[in-house]
């Protein structure tokens, strides 16, 4: 685009210089008119206007009105000399200088940042070509703007979307490492009891090296997960929806949060109703979102308090009962 705004630069002052060739040819003949007009004064001056007189004042005895008839003629001859040389100007100014004039305060005009300005080309001669020339440099002119605005706008439009991704990558890192610390914090309890925890049954080793075996699957899911990135680049979630017996997700839930409950001295109990039906639904989504809650309960849970929870099959939720240690009688509180 550039390379074609300058060859049209080019044939532009090419153009010009013709046309300034043009100015001077008419400039010479300009000053050729005025040699004329100058002529013409001195033949009316020296020639004609002593001749006319002479024959004025011959014919004053015949009749009074040829002094009028003469002195008229000798106005019309310099009349007409001066209307010689004006009208010459006028056809001038109205060829040459005005086309020139209109065209440079067009070339002010689009300087100014006003690009549909236009040259109006209303000859054929070299004036005219140089206006249509000019008239398709500030074209080009106007694409090459065009062009850029369109650029600019597209470079803002992925610049939001570059910052759309990098939002969706922030929230993407911050749901997988929440997800991460998990199963994480689970395998290491359960290794931390395991090894601090004099007089371990052998029951209780099998549970807690259940969890670890059975966090660390959960584990392995989560990290085949983050492989997967197209999936939330195209902000779709893959959902592994099944039948699943309620009091499975539960109770590995439970079993993961169990070697976080010890640390703590809290007791954690699960009851179930024996009659559960199973539930359609992603199974390891669900056991995080319980295990987030129950995790969170013991987080912000005061050391040495026994909690309950109950589910039902008429509840839509798990219903948690704290008791503190101190009494015997009736939990704090007991949803459903």
């Amino acid at each position: 685009m550039v390379g074609v705004i300058d060859d049209v630069f080019l044939d532009v002052v090419a153009m010009g210089a013709r046309v300034m060739d043009q100015v001077d040819e008419r400039r010479i003949l300009l000053v050729d008119l005025a040699d004329d007009l100058e002529e013409i004064d001195r033949i009316v001056i020296e020639d004609i206007q002593p001749l006319i007189l002479a024959e004025t004042f011959e014919a004053l005895d015949g009749a009074e009105a040829s002094v009028d008839v003469a002195t008229l003629a000798v106005f019309i001859l310099i009349a007409l000399g001066a209307v010689v040389g004006g009208g010459t100007a006028l056809i001038v100014a109205r060829q040459i200088v005005n086309p020139i004039v209109r065209l440079t305060n067009v070339a002010v005009e689009l300087g100014k940042g006003n690009l549909g300005a236009r040259a109006s080309a209303e000859t054929n001669d070299e004036i005219g070509t140089l206006a249509n020339s000019f008239n398709q440099m500030a074209a080009a002119r106007q694409r090459a703007e065009n062009q850029r605005v369109a650029l600019i706008a597209e470079l803002a439009a992925q610049n939001a979307e570059l910052a759309q991704l990098d939002e969706l990558k922030d929230n993407f890192l911050s749901s997988v490492s929440h997800e991460l610390r998990t199963p994480l914090t689970a395998i290491k309890g359960s290794a931390e009891i395991l090894l601090d925890e004099d007089g371990v049954t052998e029951e209780v080793q099998n549970q807690f090296l259940t969890i670890i075996n059975v966090e660390s699957d959960r584990l392995t899911r989560l990290i085949n997960d983050v492989l997967d990135l197209a999936r939330y680049e195209a902000d779709q979630e893959i959902w592994n929806d099944q039948p699943n017996p309620m009091s499975d997700i539960v109770g590995s839930a439970v079993a993961g949060i169990q070697s976080l409950a010890i640390q703590k001295h809290l007791d954690v109990s699960v009851s179930l109703d024996s009659d559960l039906s199973d539930v359609w639904c992603d199974q390891d989504k669900i056991n995080q979102v319980l295990t987030n809650l129950l995790s969170n309960a013991i987080k912000f849970t005061s050391n040495a308090v026994r909690s309950r929870y109950l589910l039902r099959s008429h509840l839509p939720l798990v219903a948690p009962a704290v008791t503190p240690p101190s009494r015997s009688g009736s939990p704090i509180t007991e949803l459903g």
